[in-house]
């Protein structure tokens, strides 16, 4: 762009002033102004907080050095005649008008083209760019290129009114288009232009010769007409004129302010913000910042960091921001920033770049450089809400006063660095009160004009007088809203989660504090209002309020926590494998509550680690696993009813509309009569559906029918001060009966062994009508617990006053042939319907498989043994070579153990009247289990017959042991006769002929162990120790012609070969302590004597040493068992530090290695083993 500067302006001031603009930049004002810096919004520049309204900062930088005057140069062609008034707005005009205005600032635009795109709008809108003073249609003042080369004039058109360039042939898909132009920042009349004295007016028959000035005597910055003197005059249709002209525009400076926090200086972040002139001459600029609390600033630059998050909106749609207050926040501030559209891509970033993290007691800075020197303004940050202090009626308080004065202090405590923004008058104004039985926002009754009393700085008494009616009984809430002049809050939003709640997390909204945005917001009904009960009727007794017995309902007074155990999601079943909810007193009615998302349930029932819930979790949760519950009851300290508590009287109040339960401050035993008892002590219950209890103790027992009268004589007070009305003599209240009989002296006659028994019962009061008498067989369920079945009416006859007998037979419990267990539950009901009983339901109670002291149980027994007399269930022969039903064993004196207690699983006295629990242990239930022998013989094979019933020990109640001895080879008849506890003889039922329990046994020799080997080599050992070690004794085929070991201590092979027919060499024995190779001609049986293990003698285990190296060792087997029995290696070899064995297997020619920790069992009996240790050790076998 071209600038000419041969001004001709006459006169003696002009060339003065010419002379100083000569002197300056052509661009700038005069430069050394001082500047300033000022902070507005918040409260007065001087306090923010983080609240929508007040955190923005606006800093104000006024300096004139910062604004520039641009030049402009616009050319009129032919101007009329003596014309003296030049229009420079015509200038926007373009081709069509007078002037035209030359460009000044160049610009390329790039664009990427669609398929066959023609049409292309630049940024900008071009201007003359040659100073031709012709908007040319040619490459003179725009410029095109497609792909880097340069269209020709005939290839576009440029329309400079709109920017509109159109190629004369279409582009292809991704063509580089450039269009390169000059524009000027005057647009129009607008764009404030500069005085005369800094316009130049020159003239000619051509542009190119106007070099005449001419005085320019006027330049109306509103209108943009540039005045002339009128001499010398202009030659219409001939002279063209070229004006030069100062213009203003809204200039900005990048990083012009930097605001500060010490919160952003710990993040370790700046905030260098461009300033913009407020208006194109006022050189003053502004750049603005919003501030959020670290923690949101936190969360904002969290999401403006996700993937996917291009705008402000996909901040607000983050987890963690999405659903909150900061959402509002958030927007509001975008807005206030400068940012209109929330949905632009980038605007994350440029709302990101504007923020600034805070904390309360901050001061935030402002600063920018003024020529060198700094200059800067500060402002308080007040992130503190107002208190809100409830001075009266104090929250869930009762009164009967219908005239009342709601009192609170409201007060804008200091911030945490010292200083507070204060609170006006105007803000602690509103006190509104919700009625009983009335809605938010409609019915709450609001007054926001109240007089306040300042009663310290920053802090008013605020109170509201109330006068109440009767028909306003019940819980009046209240509230008062605030905010301090930056806007913040108490908070009056309970926000806590299900969870919270249920773990007792605490209120989030302060106490009595509300809304204070409106009217509207204000009535709103907030998170925690104070509550004051009015209660102007005193409690009375309900109808029939006295009932005797009663009792505290104490259960989970410490409160069962813990978590679920079992994997997967359960609805309604919570499972915990440490609990004991029997034992904790969890039952029906209590509430369930999962402590990790607060879903509760009530318990319908339970195990000791299992509760189950009468329906499915509340919001549709489960119980997974880890999640932490409690358990609670609702109800606890509540007066229940107790048939059985005869030394309580319950007594019931209706507390009314107004709720207001008894005073206990006001209550003394004094106040109450009992008749014809002393009261000991009164228990207030706690208040249930309108209702209250009183559980007033008694000094002695009441008689079970009694129904003693109950009076009111003291003066006893509800706790809004109401007097109950008090009521004694014919007004005093009769009680119901809610004790129930006594069932006394119930006996049971008869012995086990009998058809029947008597059951015998009286009361302590007349029944009502005949008692009830069940019998039932003591069953077994299967786990540890038992049950009943087969449940029986046993009728009952009077057999005196308040006194009853009946018969139970044994065939119409358990059947003729039958033993068990009986269960008896008497019933007694009264008159008032209250039933008592001797015995219980369950037997064994609270402990499974033990018969509680409160049952009422007895036995039917009329068989021995439950009718078993199998061998294999009675008898035990050790050792025993046969099979448990057909004894055989190889010694002359084994051991006969004789059992009637249910050893083999068949039936026993032990365990008679019980089924086996599968993998729980059996219940004993029989307690006429003893077995007395009465009778014992021993028959020997030859026919003798001895008496052996001395011989035979006792091991317990019911179990023997015969230890004989001498017992020659042949077949042994033992033959014994018992008793039990219950007289029976015999195992048919109610038989007197004893039966006879018999035992055969066949006593054998003992016979060889056999071996066998193979063709060829053999790697064999023996189990354990022979009878004989000769080699000549074991090795007695001809056919095994060597034999051989290695003795570790000595390296030497110990070494036997057969020469003809004699064994020669050093090896003589074979022994139990070595494997020995021995070479066979054939497939054979070597068969050899091996005593059983001796016991009382003075020998030791036999102990094999073994050194460090390799060494022959055998697979010891003291059992004796059959040859290729597994053994295992590592308890073989426990005590020994070793590598690996290996054995070898003649008949596919290979050897097996054996290795620590191999799984199974890899040593055989009968094979030898090559081992090698790592250092000397012993084999244990």
């Amino acid at each position: 762009m071209r600038k000419r500067t041969n001004w001709i302006i006459p006169g003696f001031l002009v060339m003065v002033l010419v002379g100083i603009l000569a002197i300056l930049p052509a661009s700038a004002a005069p430069s050394g102004a001082t500047g300033t810096i000022a902070l507005t919004g918040g409260h007065n520049g001087l306090f923010y907080s983080d609240q929508t309204g007040f955190n923005i900062a606006t800093a104000t930088v006024t300096d004139a050095d910062l604004s520039s005057q641009r030049t402009g140069k616009i050319r009129f062609l032919d101007a009329a005649d003596n014309a003296v008034a030049f229009d420079l707005d015509a200038g926007s005009g373009f081709v069509t008008a007078t002037g035209i205005l030359e460009g000044e600032i160049k610009k390329t635009d790039t664009f990427t083209a669609t398929a066959n795109q023609t049409v292309f709008t630049s940024t900008k809108k071009p201007r003359d760019a040659d100073g031709d003073g012709v908007l040319d249609t040619g490459v003179l003042d725009v410029q095109v290129k497609k792909n880097g080369v340069a269209l020709v004039a005939a290839d576009y058109a440029t329309v400079y009114a709109t920017g509109v360039t159109t190629l004369a042939a279409g582009a292809a898909v991704g063509d580089k288009i450039e269009i390169t132009y000059e524009y000027s920042e005057f647009v129009n009349q607008t764009t404030p232009i500069g005085a005369a004295g800094v316009t130049s007016f020159l003239y000619g028959n051509t542009y190119a010769n106007a070099t005449v000035s001419k005085l320019v005597v006027a330049a109306d910055s509103a209108t943009s007409i540039v005045t002339t003197a009128t001499t010398p005059a202009i030659a219409g249709a001939v002279d063209d004129v070229i004006i030069t002209f100062k213009y203003e525009v809204i200039d900005s400076t990048a990083k012009l302010v930097t605001f500060a926090s010490p919160t952003l200086s710990a993040k370790g972040y700046t905030r260098q913000i461009t300033g913009t002139e407020t208006t194109a001459t006022s050189n003053a600029f502004t750049a603005k910042v919003a501030m959020f609390s670290g923690a949101d600033f936190d969360k904002i630059y969290a999401a403006a960091n996700l993937g996917g998050v291009t705008h402000v909106d996909g901040i607000e749609a983050a987890a963690g921001i999405t659903g909150t207050g900061l959402v509002a926040r958030i927007g509001a501030a975008a807005t206030a920033l400068g940012i209109s559209a929330h949905d632009v891509a980038g605007t994350d970033d440029t709302f990101v770049s504007l923020i600034v993290p805070v904390a309360d007691g901050e001061v935030l800075t402002a600063t920018y450089s003024d020529g060198g020197t700094s200059r800067a303004d500060s402002a308080d940050m007040d992130m503190k809400a107002p208190t809100v202090t409830v001075v009266g009626p104090l929250s869930g308080s009762y009164t009967n006063n219908l005239a009342q004065t709601l009192i609170v202090d409201i007060t804008d405590e200091v911030s945490a660095g010292g200083k507070a923004s204060g609170l006006v008058k105007a803000n602690a104004q509103s006190i509104m009160v919700l009625d009983p039985g009335d809605t938010a926002p409609n019915d709450v009754n609001i007054s926001e004009a109240l007089e306040p009393l300042l009663v310290a700085s920053n802090s008013f008494r605020v109170s509201r007088n109330m006068t109440f009616t009767s028909a306003n009984e019940g819980t009046i809430k209240w509230w008062a809203a605030t905010k301090d002049n930056v806007g913040n809050v108490p908070s009056f939003t309970d926000s806590r989660t299900a969870a919270q709640i249920a773990n007792g997390v605490a209120n989030t909204a302060i106490k009595g504090s509300g809304d204070p945005t409106s009217t509207a917001t204000k009535k709103a009904l907030p998170g925690n209002t104070v509550s004051l009960v009015l209660d102007v009727t005193p409690a009375s007794p309900t109808t029939n309020p006295g009932k005797t017995g009663g009792k505290v309902d104490t259960a989970l007074a410490v409160i069962p926590t813990g978590s679920h155990s079992a994997a997967g999601a359960h609805t309604t079943v919570l499972t915990d494998a440490q609990a004991s909810f029997i034992t904790s007193g969890v039952a029906a009615g209590h509430k369930v509550t999962n402590l990790t998302d607060g879903s509760s349930c009530t318990v319908n029932t339970r195990t000791a680690t299992t509760v189950t819930c009468a329906a499915i979790l509340t919001s549709g949760q489960s119980f997974n696993q880890g999640d932490n519950y409690k358990v609670t009851n609702g109800g606890l300290n509540q007066i229940l009813a107790s048939n059985s508590a005869t030394s309580n009287v319950e007594f019931e109040f209706d507390t009314g509309t107004g709720g207001a339960g008894i005073d206990s401050t006001t209550l003394t035993n004094s106040d109450f009569t009992v008749v014809g008892s002393t009261i000991s002590s009164i228990t207030i219950g706690t208040k249930v559906s309108g209702k209250q209890k009183l559980l007033i103790g008694l000094a002695a027992a009441l008689d079970t029918a009694a129904k003693p009268k109950v009076e009111l004589t003291g003066e006893v007070k509800d706790l809004a001060g109401n007097t109950i009305a008090a009521f004694s003599g014919t007004a005093g209240k009769a009680t119901l009966d809610g004790l129930k009989p006594v069932v006394t002296t119930a006996t049971i006659t008869g012995g086990p062994a009998q058809t029947s028994v008597t059951v015998a019962f009286s009361s302590g009061e007349a029944a009502a009508n005949t008692p009830a008498v069940t019998a039932a067989l003591v069953g077994h369920d299967g786990g540890t617990s038992l049950n009943q079945g087969g449940t029986v009416a046993v009728g009952v006859t009077s057999t005196g006053t308040n006194s009853w007998s009946g018969t139970i037979a044994n065939s119409a419990i358990v059947g003729a042939s039958t033993g068990g267990m009986v269960n008896v539950v008497i019933s007694v009901t009264d008159a008032a319907g209250n039933v008592g009983t001797s015995g219980i339901a369950d037997p064994d109670g609270t402990t499974a498989g033990t018969i509680s002291a409160t049952a009422l149980t007895f036995q039917f027994d009329r068989q021995l043994n439950e009718g078993v007399n199998a061998v294999a269930s009675v008898f035990v022969v050790s050792p025993n070579t046969g099979t448990a039903a057909v004894p055989t064993t190889d010694v002359a004196n084994p051991f006969i153990t004789v059992n009637f207690d249910n050893t083999a699983g068949n039936g026993g006295e032990d365990k008679e009247y019980t089924v086996t629990s599968g993998g729980d242990p059996d219940i004993e239930v029989d307690s006429h289990k003893g077995v007395t022998l009465t009778a014992a013989s021993l028959t020997a094979p030859d026919g003798t017959v001895t008496d052996v019933l001395a011989s035979m020990s006792s091991v317990d109640t019911n179990s023997y042991v015969f230890a004989s001895s001498g017992m020659a080879v042949g077949t042994h008849k033992l033959v014994l006769n018992a008793q039990d506890a219950a007289g029976n003889v015999s195992t048919s039922v109610g038989s007197t002929t004893p039966t006879a329990f018999t035992l055969s046994l066949k006593v054998t020799a003992r016979a060889d162990y056999s071996l066998t080997v193979n063709p060829g080599f053999n790697l064999i050992s023996l189990p354990a120790a022979p009878s004989t070690t000769a080699i000549a004794d074991l090795l007695t085929d001809a056919t095994v012609t060597m034999a051989m070991t290695y003795d570790n201590p000595s390296g030497l092979w110990q070494v036997a070969t057969r020469v003809d027919g004699a064994w020669t060499g050093n090896l003589t024995t074979i022994d139990a302590n070595h494997a020995y190779w021995i070479q066979s001609g054939k497939r054979l049986t070597i068969k050899f004597p091996i005593p059983r293990t001796a016991a009382g003698t003075a020998v030791f285990p036999t102990v094999i040493n073994v050194y460090k190296g390799w060494n022959m060792v055998p697979a010891s087997d003291p059992a004796q068992r059959a040859q290729a029995t597994a053994i295992d290696e590592d308890a073989l070899f426990s005590g020994l530090d070793w590598a690996a064995a290996q054995t070898y297997n003649p008949t596919t020619a290979s050897y097996t290695k054996v290795t620590k920790a191999q799984a199974g069992s890899n040593l055989a009996v009968g094979s030898g083993y090559m081992l090698y240790v790592n250092k000397d050790g012993v084999i244990i076998p």
